[in-house]
Order: C-alpha cells, then structure tokens, then sequence
C-alpha cells in the first residue's frame, strides 16, 4: 500500500482503536472519584506493563521478522505468532495485576481487586489483538486493520451501554469493557487476517531465535511501564492518590497526540524498519520529516483547542478535574508531542538490529522521569508531563549519536526484502 493511503488508515485505524480507549478513560475520570482514579491509572499502567510482555518479546520480532518475506505471506506468521503468544499474555497480565495489588494496597487502596481481576482479562487479549492490527499493516492491508479497530470502538461503546444500563458498580467497569471490545475486534481481525494470505514458502522462524531479539525489545519495552508504575507509586506516596488522580484526567484529554502518534507508527514504522535495513538514509528522513511534522503541528493545533477556555473546548465540560489546575493540560499536551517525534528513530534502530543501544538510551531517560517524580511534592499534578518531557528528550538525543552509523554500514538484510524503496 501506498504511503499516501497507508497513512491515513493508519490513523483511521489509531484513531479508533484510541477512542476505544477514550471512551473508557472519560467514563472513569468522570465517575470515580479522584483517590479511586488515582488507583486507577496504577491498575491502567499495570495493564501497559502486561502487554508489553509478550508484545515486545514475542510478537514485535514476529513483525520485524515478517518485513523480510513477500507481502502476502506475511499474515501467514499470525498462525503460528498467536499461538505461541496467548500463554505468554495471561501470565504477565497476571504478574502485572500483582504489582498493582501491591502499589495500590501498600499505598491505602481497601478494595483493588475489582481493577485487577477485569485488568487481567483485559491485558490477556489486548497485546494479539493490537499484533494482528500490525501485521495487516505490514501485509499492505491497513484498510482491513482499520476494520478491526472500528469494531473495537463499536464493542466499547456498546459494553459501557450495557454495563451502566445494569448498575455494574463503576469501578469493574472500564477494564471489563475494554475487554469485551478487545474479544469482538479480535475475531474479526482474525477472519480479516485469514483472507488473501498464501501460504508460507519457508519456515517461520524459531521461537528461541526470536526470543534472542525480543529480549532486549522486551527490557526497552518494559522500562516504560515499570518506570511508570514506580513514578505512580512515588507520586501517591508523596503528593497522595489525588494528585496522580489530577495528572490522569489530564493524559485523558491530551491522549488524541498520542492516537496521532500511534497512527504514523502504524502505517510508517514498517517503513523506517526497512529503510534501516537497507541503510537507505533518504528514505528514513523521509519518513521523520512525515512523522515529526503530523506530530507537531497537528499536536500543536490540538494543544491550543484544548488548553484555553473557550466555547468550542467540550473536553473541559466533559472532565472538569483535567482543569483543576491551571495549565496543567498543555503541560501533558506537550509532553506528548516530545514524546511522539522520538518514534522513528527507535523504529530505525530495531530495524538495524541496535536493540541494545535503545535499551540504553531507555534506562537513561527512565531514570531522569523517576527523578523527576521525587518532586511531587513541588512539582504537583505536573510531575507527570515533566517527567515525559526529560524522557522524550533523553530519546531524540540518545538516538541521533547511533544513527548516523547505520547508514555508513551496509544493509542489514540483503535477501529476503524488495529491492525497490517503499514510494511514501
């Protein structure tokens, strides 16, 4: 598929996947109260830290894998990708949910388990779920995966109508109808995935060989969240439940950036993959410039829509506690931009096989965003987005010193890949 088509269903297909997520998210900033919430976004970065397991480990090599065979094998792999990821899912969703247990008990938390039991079944499905969306993409069918994504946000919408219509009690409800949308998007990714593929002409590859590569995806790929569960857990312990409570309903509002974010990623990683492999320095700054300036200007008119007061900002009527504190909006909105137009370069570098210089860059920039939370105490509910901010930059810095030797070296793979360069 064409760059100028694949974008925009990668963004159809991020858009809807994240209004999925957005539905949930406004439920729960606008009907938990703000200590609730604050364990809350404990319990949703476990779930990150869950799916990043076998997402990173597993199912990214897979991806990464399927870039150096014909299109239309690829979506071959998902047979054997899927079953070797589903046990691999429900035991970090379960390790996941133990953490929070413990953050959240340890730090006053009477009643967690509603918020684990729904995050484990949520966190089970979610990583195939999102594998299957990114192999249609790197099969060319970005269309099919932007399909699976709308039933996602359709199943949300309608599980958030059933559960309140019962009087589920407000606290299992978010995770539990995430879950549900994330069963009914996965079988039709499922039976999208199984149309139009041949199959394999080789054997897929090793699940030892693969695990060699994922672990280190897997290190960088965990930092993330387990920085982020220990940030929350400084940040209640600190300032208090409340205070991270403000910080979430804030990321609420400012999470469209991320959806844009996660759209370029979609339709654009295969591409920085692939130009990295073949150290084709054009086509990779190509897809930077592409990233960075979506990223920026688009987050940048979101940011000034959002951030003022104004009769067209319907997210401050919708979570008035994202406003509680003046300016702390933009802060995050910012964060994010930072955040997003670090992504190529990390693509570029897997792509290169330089797992271990991300991972590096990774453990650097965590330990600044950790620092940071040791401020709560001044810093309030903007720990969170200055802390993003110190992690984003530490990114764009730490990847620009590597690149430049990728593209002195040769191709990483010489077979396998189309000769011709992907047109954008």
């Amino acid at each position: 598929m064409r760059g100028r088509t694949a974008v925009p269903a990668g963004l159809l297909d991020a858009g809807f996947a994240a209004l999925a997520a957005f539905a949930v998210s406004i439920y729960a900033a606008r009907i938990l109260e703000l200590e609730v919430l604050g364990y809350y976004a404990v319990f949703f970065t476990a779930f990150l830290t869950a799916i990043q397991t076998p997402g990173q480990l597993l199912l990214v090599p897979y991806e990464i894998h399927a870039m150096s065979i014909p299109d239309r094998e690829r979506l071959s792999l998902l047979r054997h990708s899927l079953a070797s990821g589903m046990a691999l899912s429900a035991a970090a969703a379960l390790a996941a949910a133990g953490i929070g247990v413990a953050i959240t008990v340890g730090t006053g938390f009477d009643d967690p388990w509603p918020l684990a039991i729904t995050m484990v079944v949520a966190a089970t499905i979610s990583p195939l779920q999102d594998h299957m969306r990114r192999m249609l993409h790197a099969a060319g069918r970005s269309w099919a995966a932007s399909v699976v994504s709308i039933v996602q946000a359709v199943g949300v919408g309608g599980a958030l109508v059933v559960l309140i219509g019962m009087d589920v009690p407000p606290v299992w409800v978010p995770f539990t109808a995430l879950a549900v949308a994330n069963v009914l998007s996965s079988v039709s990714g499922f039976v999208l995935a199984r149309s139009g593929s041949v199959p394999l002409t080789a054997r897929p590859p090793r699940t030892r060989q693969l695990f060699r590569s994922g672990a280190w995806l897997l290190a960088t790929g965990l930092l993330g969240p387990l920085a982020g569960l220990a940030v929350n857990g400084i940040v209640i312990a600190v300032a208090g439940a409340a205070v991270l409570g403000l910080a979430e309903a804030a990321r609420v509002v400012a999470r469209p950036i991320l959806v844009i974010n996660t759209g370029l990623g979609q339709a654009l990683a295969p591409r920085s993959i692939a130009a990295a492999q073949r150290a084709n320095r054009r086509a990779a700054r190509r897809v930077s410039w592409v990233f960075a300036t979506v990223t920026g200007v688009g987050g940048a008119i979101y940011a000034a829509a959002v951030s003022i007061d104004w009769a067209l900002n319907l997210a401050q009527a919708a979570i008035p506690n994202a406003y509680a504190v003046s300016g702390l909006v933009l802060a995050v909105c910012l964060s994010n931009i930072v955040i997003g137009i670090s992504f190529p370069g990390r693509y570029e570098l897997l792509g290169a096989k330089r797992e271990s210089w991300v991972t590096f860059t990774e453990i650097v920039g965590q330990v600044g965003r950790s620092g940071v939370a040791a401020g709560a105490a001044v810093l309030g509910a903007f720990v969170i987005a200055i802390g993003d901010i110190v992690l984003g930059m530490v990114r764009i810095l730490g990847y620009r010193v590597k690149l430049p030797e990728i593209y002195s070296s040769e191709p990483v793979i010489a077979t396998g890949a189309p000769d011709r360069e992907e047109p954008m």
